[in-house]
């Protein structure tokens, strides 16, 4: 994947969307993740 040849500029912009689109769909689970780990401090469990 990292290793692969020359895009075409419409190629790149979508590649640029699909790991736009991963990291809004990745940022919201690592936020549940700590707010579920904070909680879970606070309350000694």
């Amino acid at each position: 994947m990292l290793s692969k040849p020359p895009v075409e500029e419409g190629d790149r912009r979508q590649e640029t969307g699909d790991r736009r689109k991963i990291t809004w769909g990745f940022s919201p689970q690592v936020i549940l993740n700590t707010v579920y780990t904070v909680f879970k401090i606070t309350w000694g469990e």
